[in-house]
């Protein structure tokens, strides 16, 4: 009975410690792979100060296109009204859709760069 049951505890720890070993080699050969990964992710680190100044550049360009498409269209629209024209409801939603602001214009020029709006959808509106 009493020895039985302490043979039975000693063969659990020595799996335990043979488990824990088997582990600690596993860990070993994972800390192998981790040189490249914390070699990447160095790389990663280095090269963003870099990415936001070129995010920050991007988002200048973005907003001197859009104050200066706004500026068009407004006196476009403004030009066409004060000749008496008139104009279209279509072309007139359509206009306030794509460049009805700043922020809108901001956010049509940013949709047509990364891909979210048809650059010909947008600019259909501007051909009329």
């Amino acid at each position: 009975g009493l020895l039985d049951v302490g043979a039975a505890d000693m063969s659990v720890t020595r799996l335990m410690r043979i488990l824990r070993l088997a582990r600690a080699v596993r860990v070993v050969r994972v800390l192998r792979f981790c040189k490249d990964l914390r070699v990447m992710t160095g790389g990663i680190m280095s090269s963003m100060p870099s990415l936001l100044w070129a995010s920050l550049l991007l988002m200048v360009v973005i907003f001197m296109y859009g104050v200066l498409a706004l500026q068009m269209v407004g006196d476009e629209l403004t030009q066409i009204m004060q000749q008496g024209g008139n104009m279209e409801a279509s072309f007139v939603q359509d206009m306030q859709e794509y460049y009805g602001g700043i922020f809108i214009t901001l956010y049509t020029l940013f949709g047509s760069i990364s891909g979210g709006v048809s650059w010909h959808d947008v600019a259909k509106p501007l051909m009329r």
